[in-house]
Formats: C-alpha cells, structure tokens, sequence
C-alpha cells in the first residue's frame, strides 16, 4: 500500500511508485535521498544522485528478479559502483558518489587508494584528483571484509575528443555515433552514448544531454539541440567538411565538450547490386608427421572476367595443393581428404537484390576423399553480385580450406579463412 507520498518500503528498498510511467528506488533506506525524491517535481529530470535509481517498464528488469502481475516483485541486488566527474579547476576533477549499492539497509562507507601511496574514507575521495593520477575505490572500510564491489577511477578529459579548426579529427571518432543515409549524405542522431558511456568513463546515464553542430566555412550554427534531433548534411558531394561538435554532458556543467570532426566528402552513388569481388592467398601448413603442404587458394563472386578464371561458377573457391619435397621444391600433390566450405551471403541483380545464403548450398560444402590435388567449390547462380553502398560491401563472404593427412586435419591459414569481401 502506497503511503500519502505515493511510496511503499519492502525490506531495505523504497520506491515511489505513484506515477505509472516513471518510478524511483532508493537503497538502504537513505531518508535524505527519500525527501528530495518526495518534494521533486518531475522524476525524469532529478539530478542523479547516491542511493537513486529512476526505472521504467523498460528497465525494471535490472532492479527485479521475477516481475509478475500477479506476485510481490523479487529484488534484485545491485552493485553499481558509479561517479560524476566534477571540475574543480587547475585541470582538476573532484568525484560526486552517485552509486547504488545494496547495503543490508546501512549506508555503504567506500575506502579510497591514491596513486601516491595515500588513501581515505568516506562516501568521495578527499582531495581533487589531476590528470595522470587515479583512485582504486572499494565499497567497505573494515580491512577484515571483502568489498562488495571495486572500481579505479581517473579522471577523463571531457573535451579531448576531436581535434582543432586547423586540424579535425576523422569523423569516424564519432561515426558510430550516428546513422548515416548515403542518399541525402545526411547524419543523424543515433547512439550518443556509444562515445562518453563506456568502461571507465563514470558517467552518470544519460551521459549526453543535448548537443550541437556548426559548420564555421557555411556559416551554419545549430543551436543547441535534444539528443534526438537535427542532422548534419554534407551539401557538397565532391569535398570535405569541418564540423564541430558539442556535448552537453553534465547537468551541473554548462560548458559543452567540443570538438572539430572532418566529413568526409558525400557518396552519391547510394546503394548498387552490380558488384564482384575476388581474394587469392598462400599458406603452408606442418603436420605431426613432419610433412609440410602449401594451399593456394581463390574465390570470388565473379563474372567470366572477374576473379579466378579457371574455375566456373559465379559464386566459387578453389584450393591448389602442394607438398613440400626433400630438395625444398613443392609439388602439387594430393591429400587423403579436402574439404571447403564457403560461408556468408550474396545477392541476385536480377531479384531485386534479393539476399541469399550459401549455408543450404552443397556445391559450396564438397568433401573430396579421391586423389585431387585442385579442388573447387563452385554454384551457378548467373546473376550473383556484391551489394554495395559507396563502393563498400555490404555483409561477407568467406571461404575455409582444409585437408587430412595421415589422419590429420589442418586448415589453412591457422583457422582464418579467406575474405572474398
């Protein structure tokens, strides 16, 4: 039963449960964090903070075990050793607790080791930490009991990312960032946490707020935007852009982290299904038995032009066994076995550019025991291409080799196949 709050205790756990769409819990039952939740406005919006978590349908999943209609939620236990980052100037960063630690109902004390030999207590650590120090974190202050939970933290530039006007930093720094359109040479907002979010980054979630884009040599300024919004357009497909770009990534910081970012000039081809490809290498292979064997081996998604010729098929591998002889010459020989296996997709120009696997094809998957020292795989599919989007193929195609001699098999190339694309 909710009280007049709209929250209900269970165990050492309070949530706030009055509004359907959003949801609060709070950690060892922590009364300060329970009245800032109590008199905020709008769950959404409330400043991370130690001991509060916000969660939705969505994610409800990280803070239960069993959720049902029909039973009491099962709690899950958290750990989430988490802090902000906070400048205190002189290149200096102080750390702000934000974690949620479940505790047995007692506030967690966290011990923390500096790299000069010191260390302290408390819920941050004591002093600023400056750039080339850091500061292994362990929830627990009696020496006599393992930690719940470790961290080390250091502190991160918040704008070291991206170059200068003079001298941008490739665009692909941010790529994944973003969803591109060939077509409209067009980027938009995609995963914006994909950068700041990662492994020892110790931002609280969601680490980009609100972001921007200029274009100095167009005159072109953004404005500030949501995380969800506005695009940046390569208008010209025959040169490169200089961008900057800006984050807003802490509330408390109203200064953006900035950078300048080379677009690379616009494809306008968009997406094409006329492509081919082909891939040729050499590997020698030692057996138990002292032997060593040489594999040539080829393969393409080809027109009668393109790729190895000496074999048919539009879709083909073929491998060339030798062994090495006493005078160091290698012979085309062969083995006691072969086999090759073509693995990945191409597709039908004449099919709309319809996908096709070659999993369920056995003419890519022979397994030879006669005397064949030229073995091939090959399908005829006459209008099998390579899709592509500005010149780049778009999936793979790659094709493994092995053979068996005196009852071992080696593949070629230590395992890896070969690449057609």
């Amino acid at each position: 039963v909710l009280n007049l709050d709209g929250a209900v205790t269970i165990g050492c756990r309070t949530y706030f449960m009055d509004d359907p769409s959003v949801q609060v819990v709070i950690a060892n039952n922590d009364m300060e964090a329970y009245d800032i939740v109590r008199n905020a406005n709008d769950y959404a919006t409330m400043e991370v903070m130690r001991n509060v978590r916000i969660y939705n349908e969505d994610t409800q999943h990280l803070y239960f075990n069993r959720i049902s209609e029909y039973s009491i939620p099962e709690p899950r236990v958290v750990n989430d050793l988490s802090f902000i980052e906070v400048i205190s100037g002189d290149n200096a960063v102080e750390f702000k607790n934000v974690s949620f630690v479940d505790n047995n109902c007692i506030q967690p004390c966290y011990t923390f080791y500096y790299s000069d030999g010191t260390s302290s207590q408390g819920l941050e650590p004591n002093r600023p930490i400056v750039s080339g120090e850091f500061v292994y974190v362990e929830e627990g202050c009696d020496p006599g009991v393992p930690p719940i939970v470790t961290d080390t933290l250091e502190p991160r530039v918040l704008c070291g990312l991206g170059g200068t006007a003079s001298d941008p930093a490739p665009f692909s720094e941010l790529i994944s960032m973003f969803n591109y359109d060939p077509g409209s040479c067009t980027y938009t907002p995609g995963n914006f946490d994909a950068i700041w979010s990662g492994p020892g980054t110790h931002q609280a979630i969601p680490p980009v707020l609100q972001w921007s884009y200029s274009i100095p040599s167009l005159g072109i300024d953004s404005g500030i935007l949501p995380v969800n919004s506005g695009s940046i357009t390569n208008f010209f497909g025959d040169r490169e852009l200089t961008v900057e770009i800006c984050h807003w990534l802490e509330p408390w910081n109203p200064t953006p982290c900035c950078g300048y970012f080379t677009v690379a000039e616009c494809c306008v081809e968009g997406e094409q299904c006329e492509g081919f490809a082909s891939n040729e290498d050499q590997f020698e292979v030692e057996f138990n038995n002292g032997e060593t064997w040489r594999f040539d081996v080829d393969g393409a998604v080809k027109r009668d032009d393109i790729g190895p010729s000496a074999f048919p098929g539009e879709v083909a591998a073929r491998m060339i066994i030798f062994k090495r002889r006493n005078n160091g010459r290698f012979d085309d020989t062969c083995p006691d076995e072969g086999r090759i296996d073509v693995w990945g997709t191409y597709v039908d120009k004449d099919e709309n550019c319809a996908e096709y696997g070659t999993a369920n094809q056995p003419s890519l998957h022979p397994h030879r025991t006669d005397c064949d020292e030229n073995q091939q795989a090959f399908l005829d599919h006459n209008g099998a291409r390579v899709l592509t989007i500005c010149s780049n193929p778009v999936g793979s195609l790659v094709a493994d080799f092995s053979i068996k001699v005196d009852g071992e098999w080696r593949s070629c190339g230590n395992g890896e196949p070969l690449v057609i694309y």
